[in-house]
C-alpha cells in the first residue's frame, strides 16, 4: 500500500534558507557581492553541500543597520542583546532563531510553524 504525502502547490523559486541552523550561523564575512548582487556565500547545507544565497536589497540594508547598530565588523551576524540593550561577541542558537521566527509569526496571524528544528 502507498501512502501519499501532502500535495504541493506552487513552486519555491531560487534557494531558500530553510533551517534556523543555517541563519544562525551566517558571519559576517559571508555576505559578499558575486555578479553585482549580494549574497550570502560558502553556506554549508545539507550533505555538506556549498551554496550562495541571493539577499534582496532591503534585506542587505536591515543588515547593514544592524551592523551598525551593534558595532559588528566579524564574526556572527546574528548575537545576543542583554537586558541593558548591549550587543554581546555570542552568536544565536539554532533554537533561538526558530524561537523568534515562531514569535514574529504568531503575531503576525501566520499559523504555519516555521521549517527547522
Amino acid at each position: 500500500m502507498k501512502v501519499r504525502g501532502v500535495r504541493l502547490h506552487g513552486v519555491r523559486i531560487g534557494k531558500w534558507l530553510n533551517t534556523a541552523t543555517e541563519v544562525a550561523a551566517v558571519s559576517v564575512e559571508q555576505f559578499r557581492i558575486v555578479e553585482k548582487r549580494w549574497v550570502i556565500a560558502d553556506l554549508v547545507v545539507k550533505h555538506g553541500r556549498i551554496r550562495a544565497v541571493a539577499v534582496p536589497s532591503w534585506a542587505m540594508a536591515a543588515v547593514d543597520e544592524w551592523r551598525l547598530v551593534g558595532s559588528i565588523a566579524k564574526g556572527d551576524l546574528f548575537r545576543h542583546i542583554t537586558k541593558c540593550s548591549e550587543v554581546t561577541g555570542e552568536g544565536f542558537s539554532a533554537q533561538a532563531v526558530y524561537d523568534i521566527v515562531l514569535e514574529h509569526a504568531r503575531t503576525a496571524g501566520v499559523t504555519r510553524r516555521p521549517v527547522g528544528l
